[in-house]
């Protein structure tokens, strides 16, 4: 059994040392970007090599790639994980939209908490090329992104009007295409590491069709960092 847990923990030591290594090669782009905070997080990194979610040919790959190797992952609500790990919902100071339908439907209400608002562009079509800018209040470790697609104020209104299906989204060097279901819910992303930034895009690529209208909608947007 001694035997057993000395051969784990030598794994796991040779695994962080390849890591440690790993970030030597890397050290220039994390040197030019540690003022806003973008040291790896080792412990993370670490756990997830030992507990097999990462590779260390993943790590690698990671920590010298730059924000442009970052990778955009669809999880389950992660809202444990938020807590434990300090992230917090990110302030808006303000946001920007090609083409907005109404007044009413501002691009604003995207960031208010309330699924019965929703963003609508103004654009003919289903809004395909149109896009978001939106900015904080200063530069966050950006980790997750919560997205409530669609006119979510009612199962009928979800049905009759479009959401987005694919969208580009872009924080700062990291720009990643998203593929999302079309069901009545919160979806997640996580990056696969916290990318420093005070502002993202997001742009429409494709829709789902509504059965009625063409607008496409977006009731909400939440931005988690630290």
């Amino acid at each position: 059994m001694k035997t057993g847990r000395l051969a784990g923990a030598l794994a796991a030591f040779m695994k962080y040392l390849i890591i440690m290594l790993a970030a030597v090669i890397g050290i220039f782009s994390v040197l030019s970007n540690a003022a806003y905070g973008t040291v790896p997080d080792w412990k993370e990194l670490f756990d997830r090599c030992v507990k097999g979610e990462r590779t260390v040919k993943d790590v690698v790959k990671e920590l010298t790639a730059g924000d442009a190797g970052v990778q955009v992952i669809m999880i389950d609500n992660p809202s444990d994980v938020i807590t434990h790990d300090s992230y917090k919902k990110l302030p808006v100071a303000s946001a920007v939209a090609a083409s907005t339908l109404t007044e009413e439907y501002s691009v604003m209400n995207l960031f208010d908490d309330d699924l019965s608002t929703t963003w609508q562009e103004g654009a003919d079509g289903y809004g395909i090329g149109e896009d978001l800018r939106i900015s904080f209040d200063k530069v966050y470790k950006i980790k997750y992104i919560a997205f409530d697609l669609g006119n979510r104020s009612s199962d009928e209104a979800y049905t009759k009007n479009g959401r987005p299906k694919v969208v580009t989204l872009q924080i700062e060097e990291c720009i990643q295409l998203i593929r999302f279901r079309d069901v009545r819910e919160t979806q997640w992303i996580e990056l696969s590491k916290p990318i420093a930034a005070d502002s993202m895009r997001i742009l429409i690529n494709d829709a789902y069709k509504g059965s009625t209208y063409t607008d496409n909608c977006i009731s909400n947007i939440t931005v988690y960092g630290k």
